[in-house]
Formats: C-alpha cells, sequence, structure tokens
C-alpha cells in the first residue's frame, strides 16, 4: 500500500509539472504514469470514486485527505480527533474499499 501511495503522490507532482508545460505534452507522455498491477484487476477512476463517496463520510474525509497529500498529524488537526483515530479511519476506509474493488 505505501508504495501506491509513493507513486500516487509522485504521479501528482509530475501531473502538476505536466500540466505546467501543457496539456499535449502530458497527453504524449500518458504512458509514463501507467504502472503495473499485481492483480489481474483493473479498476477505472470512475469505479474507485464512487467507491470512495460511498464510504461513509467519517472514514472518508481523513481518506482522501490523506491522499491529498497531508500527513497524520495534520489531518488529526483539522478534524479535531485524536492522530491515532485518523490512522484507524483511515485504514477502515482502505479495508472498505479493498472489499469493494475486488472481483468476486
Amino acid at each position: 500500500m505505501n508504495t501506491f501511495i509513493n507513486h500516487f503522490r509522485s504521479l501528482s507532482k509530475r501531473f502538476a509539472m505536466l500540466m505546467s508545460a501543457g496539456l499535449d505534452k502530458y497527453i504524449v507522455n500518458f504512458h509514463l504514469s501507467i504502472s503495473g498491477n499485481s492483480n489481474d484487476a483493473i479498476f477505472l477512476p470512475k469505479e474507485v470514486n464512487k467507491a470512495v463517496r460511498e464510504l461513509d463520510p467519517i472514514y472518508a474525509v481523513p481518506f482522501i485527505k490523506y491522499f491529498e497529500g497531508y500527513r497524520y498529524h495534520e489531518i488529526a488537526k483539522e478534524l479535531d480527533m485524536p492522530v491515532g483515530t485518523v490512522k484507524t479511519h483511515i485504514r477502515i476506509a482502505r479495508q472498505i474499499l479493498r472489499a469493494d474493488l475486488t472481483f468476486k
């Protein structure tokens, strides 16, 4: 999971740099952002976004903030909750999403 998070963050930064260089250059280099997945399942962003939107807000808010690049203590301060609770909510959100996004 940490590998995914690190890759996601680097792609976000790369996307921002490429967007500043122009959309055409991003489209040309889009193949650079594609990575292999150990699962045979391929999920479209639309499916992932739908699954995140269906999460209970108590889990979705910290989860989204974490993937936006916020650190645990920053999320805890903003949401006025203990750091351990933030970590637990993010872990539960991951478990729910993992269960929702697997092929049965």
